[in-house]
């Protein structure tokens, strides 16, 4: 899992398409979703950042 330093200005859905799963310390959902929507970044795109993310948590549980 791909984590951001805190508080960076990049653009959210920039940053999933590069690589990074989890932008801290808030991601902003409605800009992914729009992002999305315009065609900028596929579902898929944020599907594996999720499994990422999700991955971590239960290595580490």
């Amino acid at each position: 899992m791909v984590t951001t330093d805190w508080c960076t200005f990049g653009e959210h859905y920039k940053e999933v398409a590069a690589g990074n799963d989890l932008k801290m310390p808030c991601g902003f959902p409605e800009r992914l979703s729009e992002a999305m929507e315009k065609g900028c970044i596929t579902r898929d795109t944020i599907l594996a950042a999720a499994k990422n993310i999700l991955g971590l948590i239960l290595k580490l549980d």
